[in-house]
Order: structure tokens, then sequence, then C-alpha cells
């Protein structure tokens, strides 16, 4: 692959293999429900049919000016194919993902089973993965706007009367996490107590049965009721981000711009993916294409931070 610094990241033979695969069985999948995907906007294709030109979701591409820094990047051909059936694989299935939990107007769903968390806690992870990796493309391609350093003069502003707190809403939507978690060193779930930390006696009375075990007690089984609510709205926080792209690509816009500048930013991807996303039984061509997009994200970032 060539060097990033050179300013473009080109595509291979590999890349565009992928592509055309991921193409080859996207097309049903396109044909199923119209995605909305950022559109495609250049001087070269002003009408936005998506054959050339970079990435402007419903924005106008700024040209470098006052307050602006340039596009950190060119993508390729291929490598942008890549990502616009990324997206919009993406896109299917995060919609696929909150229909099938039958949400109401509330958006809440308290309990799921064992085993259905443990296939939404996975899918969510690759899907936001891959998500905010194709947000930092697509971002760093345009200019970014200056950080604007605020003075520290307060300006005295006349007393007014305190106005009353507002409302809090009942039910609050869920915002998408821009940065890759970080992992916690001896992290573990919390094991049940065992049957030798119980704190009643096992038997009572000679002649009686004994009691029931404890609710820790029993052993876990796929079909046990657990909370799932917090899994329930990573799902819609998703969704909403291939709903509304623009929205989301000006906040991560705007959480570059910032982190760019900062003295000790908060690193947003996290170098190493989770073994879920790496584990040999996803499909072969979209494990290739996630891993690809991750590396040229990571080096997008590392030249945009040394730029």
């Amino acid at each position: 692959m060539p060097d990033i610094a050179r300013g473009s990241i080109g595509g291979g033979p590999g890349i565009r293999h992928m592509a055309r695969e991921m193409l080859r069985r996207t097309r049903p999948v396109i044909r199923a429900r119209p995605s909305a995907y950022p559109t495609l906007r250049s001087a070269a294709d002003p009408a936005g049919t998506g054959h050339s030109g970079s990435f402007a979701p419903a924005l106008s591409a700024p040209s470098p000016a006052r307050g602006m820094i340039g596009a950190m990047f060119n993508l390729s051909d291929s490598l942008r194919s890549l990502l616009i059936v990324s997206w919009r694989r993406a896109d299917y299935h995060a919609h696929g993902l909150v229909g099938s939990l039958r949400l109401g107007l509330t958006l809440c769903r308290p309990f799921l089973k064992r085993a259905e968390c443990a296939v939404l806690r996975a899918r969510l992870v690759r899907l936001e993965m891959l998500t905010r990796r194709l947000l930092v493309l697509m971002v760093l391609e345009q200019p970014l706007p200056e950080r604007v350093v605020r003075s520290s003069h307060k300006v005295s502003a006349p007393t007014r009367k305190p106005a009353r707190p507002a409302r809090r809403a009942l039910f609050t939507r869920p915002v998408f996490r821009l940065s890759d978690p970080c992992p916690r060193p001896g992290a573990a779930r919390p094991q049940p107590p065992s049957r030798a930390a119980a704190l009643r006696p096992r038997m009572l009375y000679l002649d009686q049965p004994l009691p029931p075990p404890e609710p820790g007690e029993y052993p876990p089984r796929p079909d046990d009721l657990i909370p799932a609510q917090a899994l329930v709205r990573r799902a819609v926080a998703l969704r909403d981000v291939y709903a509304d792209p623009a929205r989301h690509i000006a906040r991560m816009t705007r959480r570059l711009a910032d982190d760019l500048r900062a003295p000790e930013p908060a690193p947003i991807l996290a170098e190493d993916l989770p073994p879920v996303v790496r584990s040999p039984r996803q499909d072969t061509h979209e494990r290739a294409a996630i891993l690809e997009l991750h590396d040229i994200a990571l080096k997008a970032v590392a030249h945009a931070d040394t730029s």
C-alpha cells in the first residue's frame, strides 16, 4: 500500500476484489431498502450520482480557505467503492437489528434472553467499530475547521433572576459514541456467589427437605431473562447514525478538529480490534474489509496528527 504521507491512499487488487465481492453480495440488500448513505458530489459529478468525487453527506464540500485546514488525504476509486459498499451494508444491518427488537414508541426493551443478548452484543461491536472508521475516513477527506480559541476574559452579564431548571425528558434519545471504548484491565464479569458463600445453612432440620436454592445459585441458562436496555439504546443510537449521517459526521468533524489540536488528545480509534471482530466465524470478505478499513483509518489519524 502506498505511503499515506504522500497525500493519497491507494487501493491494490486486493481492495478491488473485496469491493467487487461485497458489491455482489450487497445487490439484493440495496434493492430491498434504499440506503441513506452520503451522496457523492464533486466537480466531475455535481449531481451526486456516485461515479466520482468525494464524500459530502448532505453538506457542501468546503474549499480550503480561512478557518479551514486542507484535506488530509485523497481516497482512491477502489477504496471509495469499498467505503460506499461497507456503508450500505452497515446501514441495512443496523436498521434490521433495531427492527428485529420490535421496539415501540418508547424505544424500550428492558429484558432479553441471555443468548439473544450475546448475539446482539457481538453484532453491535462489529457494526460500531466499522461505523466509527467509516466516519473518520469520510471526515478526514474533507477540510477540517480550525479550533476556535476562546478568550479567558469574562464579560460581566447583568444579574437576572435564576430561571427554573428545565424538566428532564422522560425518554431521552441515545447518542452514538464517537470513540472506541477503552479496555479496562482486570475487568471481569461478576460471578454468581458459590454455595459455600451462602449465609444460611443448607440443612435446617433432619426431618425436612432442603430449602430451594438462592437465585444466584442456579447455573446460567440461555433462556434466562437479563437486563438489556443498555444494548437496546446502543442499537438505536447506531441506527440513528445511518438515518441522519450529516449530523453525526458534523459531530465527528468537531471531535477530530478539537482532538488534533489538543496537547494530549484522547484516542478515538483503538489500535487492536476486539476478538469478535477478528473472529473466523465472520464472513471472509466482511472481515477482510473491516481489517483493511481499520488499518487505513489508523494511518489517516496518525498522519493527521503529524500534519
